[in-house]
């Protein structure tokens, strides 16, 4: 309504906040002009970063928004503050919603005050944790993963007269693909609940030696034999017209906890950043199966199966973060960081079979077989590091794509566990391993 009259000066002093001038209130018919928020008389609060409350038309426009969670008032034509205008900001326009989509990133800086979209203020009386309706919003976010591991320690395991070696490594699944998903629902004051679900699903590797007198590194299995016979086991790896080995994994994570609001802050361009604290629970599980054969055409059985199956379950609490910076009105920087202590229950399964289906031996068959099954409970930690960026499709999409590493100690690895002498070390499970994971990502997100 641009033929009202002012009611103030047409403009006042500037006000230092947050290390630089703001401009004081120009008036307007909406009852006060601050940058991009309450100019038009239509949105229901002051889309500037620094700036919340306020109506069309209201004195009010242009609460100065304080980092203790209090806000300053001024009216329409004063250089300060009130002097007891300091009250309890209300939940209504804080700029904090669906995982820290904030005021600054939307067009112009002014929000569609009907709330839901990214970029968009959820306003009204806020509910509980677990409310629902037009207080609260839910993004579920989608993508795809593809990351490479960190292996262990090489292990010799075959020779051949030729030159050629056979180690542990050489069995590389290089990059690994999977999934992940979140769920977010966060409340106008920006607390709220999420959970996600991430996991790798890599097929199996395989790696072979072939003769001239294909042989073995590993020692003792001169102790152990195989039916019929008894034929010693040694005689098959040293003999065998080739040696293979085969390792697969299965890597899954599944979390969930609650989002505090950390706050907001201007940068020196004018973009707005916020911060967000997360304490939960966490479950991983690293899964690996690693296999060493011989196999000998003229003998009988004609293969020997050397097989360690590993599972490692954790469980247990972690706190992290995370921060999103406005780049432009639609791209933003995300970065976050998770650090957990967790409980790693493990299951540590050996065995050395043959064609036939028999198990070798040290004395007798059925009597001390090579079949061994261990558990064992050890402390890991787990921690996560998170680079990435946020393209605003839409309101109500945007597109996500970074760099994730994930890293777990006192992990048992598969190859681990080969033991230094077949004859009698055999039975203890080693957990002093560890896993590094690293690659991209890319996805979606949908608000609510």
């Amino acid at each position: 309504n641009s033929n009202s009259t002012p009611s103030q000066s047409t403009a006042s002093a500037p006000i230092e906040m947050s290390g630089h001038a703001v401009p004081g209130p120009a008036v307007g018919t909406n009852g006060g002009n601050f940058e991009t928020g309450c100019d038009s008389g239509c949105n229901t609060g002051c889309g500037n970063d620094a700036f919340i409350g306020g109506g069309c038309a209201d004195a009010k426009c242009g609460c100065r928004r304080l980092g203790h969670g209090r806000k300053h008032r001024r009216d329409v034509g004063q250089e300060a503050c009130c002097e007891d205008a300091c009250v309890e900001s209300s939940p209504v326009n804080t700029g904090f919603v669906d995982r820290g989509y904030v005021e600054g990133c939307n067009d112009g800086g002014v929000y569609d005050s009907t709330g839901g979209g990214f970029g968009s203020k959820i306003c009204g009386k806020m509910g509980g944790l677990f409310s629902s309706g037009s207080n609260s919003n839910y993004v579920l976010g989608v993508g795809a993963l593809l990351m490479t591991r960190d292996y262990e320690d090489d292990v010799r395991l075959s020779r051949n007269d030729a030159g050629d070696a056979l180690r542990s490594t050489d069995a590389d699944m290089e990059t690994m693909g999977g999934f992940y998903s979140t769920l977010t629902k966060r409340n106008c004051d920006g607390n709220g609940l999420q959970i996600g679900y991430w996991g790798l699903y890599p097929g199996q590797s395989n790696a072979s030696i072939d003769g001239p007198m294909v042989s073995t590194y590993l020692t003792g299995f001169d102790s152990l034999a195989v039916a019929p016979g008894p034929q010693n086991l040694l005689t098959y790896f040293d003999s065998s017209d080739s040696h293979q080995i085969y390792r697969d994994n299965e890597i899954r994570n599944a979390e969930g906890g609650l989002l505090r609001n950390g706050g907001s802050y201007p940068t020196r361009r004018g973009r707005a950043g916020t911060f967000v604290l997360l304490t939960g629970c966490g479950w991983f599980q690293f899964n690996e199966n690693f296999g060493y054969s011989a196999l000998y055409d003229a003998a009988n059985p004609n293969q020997v199966d050397y097989q360690i199956a590993n599972q490692n379950t954790l469980l247990g609490f972690q706190i992290g973060g995370r921060n999103e910076l406005c780049v432009s009105n639609r791209l933003s920087l995300v970065t976050g960081s998770k650090v957990g202590l967790f409980n790693n229950f493990i299951s540590s399964d050996q065995s050395i079979s043959d064609s036939n289906g028999g198990f070798a031996y040290r004395t007798a068959a059925g009597v001390d077989d090579f079949n061994y099954m261990n558990e064992k409970n050890d402390v890991s930690m787990l921690g996560e590091l998170d680079l990435g960026m946020a393209y605003r499709v839409s309101n109500r999409c945007r597109a996500t794509f970074g760099y994730r590493a994930v890293g777990v100690s006192g992990i048992a690895l598969a190859t681990d566990q080969i033991p230094q002498d077949f004859g009698s070390d055999v039975g203890q499970v080693n957990s002093n391993g560890n896993l590094i994971l690293g690659g991209g990502y890319a996805g979606l997100e949908f608000c609510r």
